[in-house]
Formats: C-alpha cells, sequence, structure tokens
C-alpha cells in the first residue's frame, strides 16, 4: 500500500490536497487494474455573513427639510436618522423572499450620514438587488416591498410623529466581498408639512 497525493474540487470549492492509499501496482504485469477509494467528505453551510454600509443624510423633500419634528430656523421642519433605529434590507435567495434586520450603529454628527450594520442568514448571490425600507415596521410581513399607504397613515397615531417618516430605497447586496451598495437612497414616501390655523372671526 502506498500513499498518492490527489486534489478534490467540486462546484468551485476550495482545492486541497489530500492522501489517498492504492495498492502498490509497480511489480504487477503490464494491464488495467481497479482499486477501491473510499473518502470522507464535510459539507457546512457557511454562516451569517456581517455587512456594513453608509446611508446619506435624510433627503430634502419638496417645499423643505423633513428632520425631528422640531421647528428649525427656516420654519421646515426637519428630521435626522438616530442611532438604534432598525431599517429593513429586503432580498431574494432562489425565489424565497428576504428580509435583513439592519441597526443604525453611528450619525455623523456634522454630515447627518449614518451607519448601518446587518447579517444575511442566507448568503445571496453576489450583487443581489435589495429594496431598502425604513422604518423596519413599515416593510410587508411577506418581505415583498412596503406596506400601502393607508395601512401606514392608519397606523399613525393622529400627530405628527415619526410614524409618518417612512422611507424606501435601493441597493445592491455584494459577497464576495461583503456589502451594500446603496444605489437610490431611501426617499421620503409623504410630504410632511405644518401649518397654523387662524381664527378669522377674531
Amino acid at each position: 500500500m502506498a500513499p498518492t497525493a490527489a486534489e478534490l474540487n467540486t462546484s468551485g470549492g476550495t482545492t486541497k490536497a489530500m492522501g489517498i492509499i492504492v495498492d502498490d501496482y509497480s511489480t504487477k504485469p503490464a494491464g488495467t487494474y481497479k482499486d477501491t477509494v473510499t473518502f470522507t467528505a464535510k459539507v457546512e453551510t457557511a454562516g451569517p455573513a456581517a455587512f456594513t454600509a453608509q446611508l446619506a443624510a435624510k433627503s430634502a423633500y419638496t417645499g423643505g427639510e423633513i428632520a425631528d419634528f422640531t421647528d428649525a430656523t427656516d420654519d421646515l421642519t426637519t428630521m435626522t436618522w438616530a442611532v438604534g433605529e432598525h431599517i429593513a434590507i429586503l432580498y431574494e435567495v432562489s425565489g424565497t423572499k428576504k428580509v435583513a434586520d439592519a441597526e443604525i450603529t453611528a450619525v455623523d454628527g456634522t454630515t447627518g450620514a449614518a451607519t448601518i450594520q446587518f447579517t444575511v442568514e442566507e448568503g445571496p448571490p453576489d450583487n443581489t438587488p435589495c429594496t431598502l425600507v425604513y422604518p423596519y415596521d413599515a416593510a410587508k410581513d411577506d418581505h415583498t416591498g412596503v406596506k400601502d399607504a393607508a395601512t401606514l397613515l392608519a397606523a399613525q397615531d393622529g400627530t405628527l410623529s415619526a410614524n409618518l417618516d417612512v422611507r424606501v430605497g435601493e441597493g445592491t447586496i455584494q459577497t464576495t466581498t461583503p456589502g451594500l451598495t446603496v444605489t437610490t437612497q431611501p426617499e421620503a414616501q409623504f410630504a410632511i408639512f405644518k401649518f397654523t390655523l387662524q381664527d378669522l372671526s377674531a
């Protein structure tokens, strides 16, 4: 019996040398011989991949900005990202709709840009399209997109609250080198404005 070096590579997997023990036929007469080789292989599912991405500051809506729902010096209602908020990352793997929970982990105090982090449990192919829905609860339960306007408006509490700040963006998930490219920054789905009622009879 003599060890023989061999390599195994299936479906683009990692190639590694392995030892195979076969009979020594060097002293046998010329001819064709068969031998049985037995080896054990182990296949493991890759663990979740961690992703980090950047979001630009919340975009200005027609007629003014949208952030914090507090009055700015220009009398516009403005909003900013906040650490701890969550965004739904909707994507698809082999026809099955998936969602990743992205958390805002940092907000630049100067630019307003946000850093998000999330993991993908079932790795999609490289350059998989995805939809970003903010906040996380605004995404449909079946992971197919954002809830319709009537459902979102019915969920708000009758005041000018953050429940009305719903944003949708688009991106691409890279898995070869884990990352997320935001191709369309999350844009507001509602125009939020403020007005004052005045008693004209007075």
